[in-house]
C-alpha cells in the first residue's frame, strides 16, 4: 500500500512538471527572421546561439532556430485612387512580374475609398494575368473624379482575405501610401498584423529623386508598418540611371516613361519579393515576460565573442504582439 502512495504521489508530481513544462503562447514566440550579408546574399546554417536579443534590456532566451523555403501566400494590394493617377501604370509592371516569376500563392486586391475588385488564392493563375490586363488597359491619367483612399481599411481586408493567416504570409503594399478615407486608425491596424504575424512589404512609386537602399525600415507612419512587421520598403521613380546592388535602392528622375533599366529594376525586385518572403529563419523565442502592448524588441547576429555583426542584416518583425495572458 505504501508503494502505491509514492508511485500515485511521484505520478502526480510528474504531471505536475509536465503543466508547468507547457508552452506559455504569451512569453513563447515564433518569430521569422531573414539574414542577408553587403552583397545581399541569405545567410545560412545560423541556430539559436548565432542570435542574440532583448527587450527593454532584458535577455530573450532563445530556443530554437529552422531555415524555412517553402513558397507561402501573398497578397497584392493596389491603390487605384486618384492620387495614383499614371503611377498605376509604372506599378503594373511590378504586379505581372511578381505574378510571373513567384511560386507562392497570390491573390490581387485593388482599392479606393473600398474594395474594388479582388482575385483569390483559389482561383487560377490566369485569372490573375487577365486582371492585370483589364488594368493596363485603363487610361489612368484621363480618369475622372475624386477617388478617396483607405489605405488603412484596405490592409485589414488584405489581412482577410487571408482567412487564417500561417507564419511566413504577406502582404504586399502597392501604392504612394497616401491616407484620407479609412474608419481603422493604424494602431488597430498594426495590431492585428501582429496578432496574425502578417508582414507586410511596399511597392512607393514616387515622382521625386529618391535613393534608397534595399527593403528599407525608416520613414512615415504607414511605411513604419513595414517595419513593425517585419517586411520592408521600395521606393520606385522612373526613368532610373542609377540601381544600388542592395535588394532595389533605385535613383529616379521625375520623366515618367519606364525605361529597360527601370523594366530590369522592377523584375529584380519583384524576383527579391519572392525570395524574401519564401526564405526565412522561424526563431522560437522566449520572453521575459507577457507583453500587456505592443513592444519594440532588439535582434542580432552574434560572432562568437558574442559581439553584434554589423557586416550582416536582418530583416525581422520589429514589435512584438501584445499578450498579457488574461
Amino acid at each position: 500500500m505504501q508503494n502505491r502512495v509514492w508511485l500515485f504521489t511521484f505520478l502526480v508530481l510528474c504531471g505536475g512538471l509536465k503543466l508547468a513544462a507547457q508552452a506559455d503562447p504569451c512569453r513563447e514566440r515564433t518569430i521569422p527572421v531573414s539574414v542577408y550579408t553587403a552583397r545581399d546574399e541569405f545567410v545560412k546554417n545560423l541556430g539559436p546561439a548565432d542570435f542574440q536579443s532583448s527587450i527593454d534590456g532584458k535577455p530573450i532566451r532563445l530556443t530554437a532556430s529552422t531555415l524555412e523555403t517553402a513558397p507561402r501566400r501573398i497578397v497584392l494590394l493596389l491603390d487605384i485612387s486618384s492620387s495614383m493617377k499614371e503611377k498605376v501604370r509604372w506599378c503594373l509592371p511590378f504586379v505581372k512580374d511578381v505574378i510571373a516569376c513567384t511560386s507562392s500563392s497570390i491573390a490581387l486586391m485593388t482599392f479606393t475609398k473600398g474594395i474594388q475588385d479582388s482575385v483569390d488564392f483559389d482561383r487560377p493563375r490566369t485569372d490573375l494575368t487577365l486582371e492585370t490586363e483589364k488594368l493596363s488597359d485603363i487610361n489612368w491619367s484621363a480618369q475622372k473624379g475624386l477617388r478617396r483612399t483607405a489605405l488603412e481599411d484596405a490592409l485589414l481586408s488584405a489581412v482577410g482575405m487571408l482567412k487564417t493567416p500561417r507564419l511566413g504570409d504577406a502582404i504586399c503594399l502597392i501604392s504612394d501610401t497616401g491616407e484620407n478615407a479609412s474608419e481603422a486608425h493604424q494602431p488597430l491596424v498594426e495590431a492585428r498584423l501582429l496578432a496574425t504575424g502578417v508582414r507586410v512589404y511596399m511597392f512607393i512609386p514616387q515622382e521625386s529623386w529618391e535613393l534608397s537602399g534595399r527593403w528599407e525600415l525608416a520613414g512615415p507612419p504607414v511605411p513604419n508598418l513595414a517595419s513593425a512587421t517585419g517586411g520592408g520598403v521600395l521606393r520606385f521613380a522612373p526613368g532610373v540611371e542609377r540601381w544600388t546592388a542592395l535588394y532595389g535602392g533605385v535613383l529616379g528622375s521625375r520623366t515618367s516613361a519606364l525605361t529597360t533599366n527601370d523594366k530590369d529594376v522592377i523584375m529584380e525586385t519583384a524576383r527579391n519579393l519572392d525570395r524574401e518572403v519564401k526564405w526565412f529563419y522561424t526563431l522560437r523565442v522566449v520572453l521575459p515576460e507577457p507583453l500587456s502592448k505592443p513592444h519594440t524588441w532588439n535582434l542580432a547576429v552574434v560572432d562568437a565573442a558574442g559581439k553584434a555583426r554589423k557586416d550582416l542584416h536582418l530583416d525581422y518583425p520589429h514589435k512584438l504582439a501584445a499578450c498579457d495572458g488574461k
